[in-house]
């Protein structure tokens, strides 16, 4: 997940170098790669705990046979609750914070250091692949792993469970203290909306939504 982006100036373009043997796309398939394998860790571990992270997800197959009025269900839900996150990380970035500038410079140059040669198609299929991996890890796996444990009828009964899975979240985005709070925080927002709902792919649409926004934006940008 990223922060919002406030005006810098643009950095010099980064690009392949042939001595030392990195093409720009080896960064984002190394991502890509990683973003996946946690949606594999998700169905390996939910198979060894008898949890399947994928239960709210629509099933069927050849197309034919998938329920539409889910996946058009789970659009719905996901669109306004992505528009919501940027609406609302923007208004935060406004905020005159020096934690939040020192925060933005940091995210942005990790961005360059890592995604800085990636095309914006590829960022387009990263955002895809990190909503369907940590959704399936973070929401599939960990918080219904809490939530079986003593299946919560109330919001109040299930916070526990989307506050841990949510702290996990948080976590695996070290890129620094206030990242990990921030991305705490909305953890907690796909975590109440996939309580709520009972729909992993609406989570899986509004990540990648959320993530793409933010990554084009970014991109975007670098290039003026």
């Amino acid at each position: 997940m990223q922060v919002p982006n406030r005006p810098l100036p643009p950095p010099k373009q980064a690009s392949g170098n042939p001595a030392s043997g990195n093409s720009p796309g080896t960064p984002f398939l190394a991502a890509a790669w990683f973003e996946l394998s946690l949606g594999i860790i998700a169905i390996i571990l939910g198979a060894v705990l008898g949890i399947n992270p994928r239960e709210h997800l629509p099933r069927g197959w050849p197309l034919a046979q998938f329920d539409w009025l889910w996946i058009a269900r789970s659009i719905a839900i996901a669109v306004p609750f992505a528009l919501l996150l940027l609406a609302l990380v923007q208004l935060v970035g406004r905020l005159p914070l020096d934690a939040l500038n020192r925060l933005e410079q940091v995210t942005k140059n990790q961005l360059r250091s890592t995604l800085g040669p990636s095309s914006i198609p590829q960022l387009i299929i990263l955002s895809l692949v990190a909503g369907v991996g940590e959704e399936l890890l973070f929401r599939g796996l960990i918080q219904n792993a809490f939530l079986s444990l003593y299946s919560p009828t109330t919001l109040a009964g299930a916070l526990p469970a989307i506050i841990c899975a949510s702290i996990a979240f948080g976590f695996a985005h070290p890129i620094s203290k206030s990242y990990i709070l921030v991305t705490t925080l909305i953890g907690l927002l796909f975590g109440f909306v996939y309580w709520h709902y009972k729909d992993l792919l609406a989570c899986v649409l509004a990540h990648s939504l959320y993530d793409a926004a933010l990554l084009i934006t970014w991109k975007w940008s670098e290039f003026k």
